[in-house]
């Protein structure tokens, strides 16, 4: 989730787009990468923060990504447009 007070800053996407939730950090064992662990975490978060909604993957912001949580980002949000915030 988004920390208390951060405003989401976009990275290279429209102006004035916002983020329902946020992912601060995503790690995967090395062992278990390239098996949709992350990608089921993901859908997991976006399933379970708002009750009876499923957060769209556009709406996900990530906080500051390492080039492999890029390569996650634009993959999982199917963009090199996502959202990014700042903490």
């Amino acid at each position: 989730r988004m920390a208390s007070g951060a405003a989401p800053l976009v990275c290279s996407a429209g102006p004035g787009e916002a983020a329902v939730c946020g992912v601060r950090a995503v790690w995967v064992h090395t062992s278990a990468r390239r098996r949709q662990v992350a990608t089921r975490l993901l859908d997991a978060m976006r399933a379970g923060h708002v009750a009876g909604y499923v957060v769209p993957r556009s709406a996900c912001a990530f906080s500051h990504p390492t080039e492999d949580g890029r390569t996650l980002a634009a993959k999982y949000t199917q963009t090199p447009q996502f959202l990014v915030y700042g903490s």
